[in-house]
């Protein structure tokens, strides 16, 4: 959750990233409102049992029965332990196919990790995680171009 806000943050904080504050509410319910791949749901739907609705008018609704609020929310819940066991299935398959040696070719555009590069932007943990794309220009070693 925190890389998703981080994320989120990132792309949206000004350049002297001095606006961080006024996004964190926006980036939170953003969010607890988005369909969430390993629950098949949004944080929202399996915590209240339903998404919160952006009308100009509001119109209260009749409470349902305490005891048909809690079935409903037992199973959501059933649903979200099967739902996650399904995403951490295809998270180590697609692990597994996509980890494999890498080996680039003189001319190749590649793009850099910025975790050890200096640039002038007030945070890191906002900056850009890539740069590039840059052209390789030969091999040095096995990992090192």
């Amino acid at each position: 959750m925190i890389q998703i806000l981080e994320t989120y943050l990132r792309i949206f904080v000004n350049y002297e990233q001095d606006d961080l504050f006024d996004l964190l509410p926006r980036a939170e319910f953003a969010y607890n409102n988005a369909r969430q791949e390993s629950m098949q749901m949004s944080p929202f739907y399996a915590n209240y049992g339903f998404h919160p609705r952006f009308l100009a008018e509001f119109t209260p609704t009749p409470i349902p029965a305490a005891n048909d609020v809690a079935s409903h929310l037992h199973n959501v819940h059933d649903r979200l332990v099967e739902n996650i066991k399904k995403a951490q299935d295809y998270q180590a398959q697609y692990y597994d196919r996509k980890h494999k040696p890498i080996e680039f070719k003189p001319g190749d555009a590649v793009w850099l990790n910025s975790s050890n590069i200096f640039t002038i932007h007030p945070s890191k943990k906002l900056d850009w995680k890539q740069l590039g794309p840059f052209k390789n220009l030969k091999r040095i070693e096995l990992q090192a171009y």
